[in-house]
């Protein structure tokens, strides 16, 4: 993906395809979870989900719900190289006996006229049943501050790719008898597991994470000839936020446009 500055290898052919990559000149390094890859098998999941909606004075929606879900084989897309522009090499492998679990939050109100406001929230957690087995069995360890030493089911992170804590929030505003209209966006993301560099098989504390980070965008919006063309400007990460473990993370983008509605009479 030029665009995005990233290569996607399949899993059935993942071996073949880098070897060629690598003979070509193009990759600069693979690592070692790359020897997890083989030919993928099917994805199976079990869920429960269990959620309430609550309506204040026809004003405030609230909902709430909560999750928990058994995955067989989940279909992962991981990072496992790096190619020599420095982009990143991504290709998929299957994780045996995965569980996630956690809540969903979402508020939605109209504070006042021509205000809307909407929130949500999400905590997970997504680990792997095999990994914190074999930790408590005794025969995994942790490459801590002061040495190697054995490692305990709190040391244990979760799945790479995968935040906490996830958060957005937006505020709109619309005022009718100028058909303009503006919107505030922010979203956050906690910190994930980004690299074993221990190479004990999982994201520990004592990893390499990417940063939690919130990004804030800017919309506004004007319609002209009884609503027919429309206009929009609109600011992308206002704070210019960018990290070198996210290379398809751009910087500040600010575009605009323009629609005509075409109608029918």
């Amino acid at each position: 993906n030029i665009t995005q500055g990233y290569t996607v290898v399949g899993a059935n052919n993942f071996q073949e395809q880098v070897t060629a990559l690598q003979k070509a000149g193009l990759v600069q390094q693979v690592w070692d979870n790359a020897a997890n890859i083989h030919s993928l098998q099917p994805e199976t999941s079990t869920s429960y989900n269990l959620g309430a909606q609550f309506t204040f004075a026809k004003t405030f929606n609230f909902n709430l719900n909560g999750f928990y879900n058994q995955i067989n084989n989940l279909i992962n897309t991981e990072q496992v190289g790096i190619m020599r522009n420095g982009q990143q090499l991504f290709s998929y492998l299957n994780i045996h006996r995965i569980f996630t679990r956690g809540l969903e939050m979402e508020l939605k109100c109209r504070p006042f006229k021509g205000f809307t406001f909407s929130a949500g929230y999400q905590l997970l957690t997504a680990k792997s049943q095999d990994i914190i087995d074999t930790i408590k069995a005794g025969h995994s360890t942790v490459r801590a501050t002061g040495g190697i030493r054995t490692a305990a089911t709190s040391d244990y992170f979760g799945l790479p790719n995968r935040s906490r804590h996830m958060g957005s929030a937006m505020l709109l505003y619309h005022y009718r008898p100028w058909g303009v209209s503006a919107t505030l966006r922010a979203g956050y993301r906690g910190k994930y597991g980004f690299l074993d560099i221990d190479n004990n098989g999982y994201i520990d504390q004592y990893d390499v994470f990417v940063k939690g980070y919130m990004l804030l965008n800017v919309a506004v919006q004007k319609t002209l000839l009884k609503e027919k063309l429309t206009l929009q400007l609109a600011m992308d990460n206002i704070t210019n936020y960018t990290d070198y473990l996210m290379p398809s993370q751009p910087g500040r983008v600010i575009s605009g446009g323009l629609m005509w509605q075409l109608r029918k009479f």
